[in-house]
């Protein structure tokens, strides 16, 4: 089966890529292991294609900070105008994804960097429960919030006898989103 291309938030380690958090500080941190959760994409027939830009240190440098600018990176552009906040650490993951750059992004969330990009960029983001998904090689903010998402344009689960019937309950199961339920991007 052909490998399906994805990009990575620039604060996950991907094994002989740079991780800079975006911060001119780690613009030569080449990485020698992929984070747990690469290792698992790459192990489920996903190819790493990049990484993305995001606000640097995840936004968590100043009080004052601008969403999806980076000094390494320079400021992400929100799709719809160049005036619009592209809103969230991990706006350059959700602007690829809307851009058409990649079907799939992988972004990180501490505080609304899921549902913000996600939604001024018209795309689906996936925000797993925190502590469901390793954090293992990826630059912390918070132990007791960080987490990461999955961007994409639209999604299909496909139930089994883990999940809930999607019509008849509220309540889904996905914990194993990212290795276990099909995934179909249009």
């Amino acid at each position: 089966a052909d490998k399906v291309p994805i990009a990575v938030k620039d604060n996950i380690d991907v094994k002989d890529m740079i991780t800079s958090a975006g911060s001119l500080a780690l613009e030569n941190n080449l990485i020698t292991q992929d984070a747990f959760l690469v290792t698992k994409l790459k192990q489920n027939n996903y190819f790493i294609i990049g990484k993305t830009n995001l606000s640097e240190w995840a936004n968590f440098r100043s009080t004052g900070s601008v969403s999806g600018w980076s000094s390494l990176g320079g400021q992400t552009l929100n799709s719809y105008g160049r005036n619009l906040n592209p809103c969230g650490s991990s706006s350059g993951s959700a602007v690829a994804v809307k851009d058409g750059l990649v079907e799939v992004a992988i972004g990180t969330e501490t505080n609304g960097s899921i549902s913000c990009p996600a939604s001024v960029n018209g795309i689906v983001g996936i925000k797993p429960t925190v502590g469901l998904v390793s954090r293992h090689g990826i630059v912390p903010i918070s132990s007791t919030q960080d987490t990461t998402l999955l961007s994409t344009k639209k999604i299909t689960i496909q139930s089994d006898e883990n999940m809930c019937d999607i019509k008849s309950s509220t309540q889904i199961d996905l914990s194993s989103i990212f290795l276990n339920i099909s995934i179909y991007y249009y």
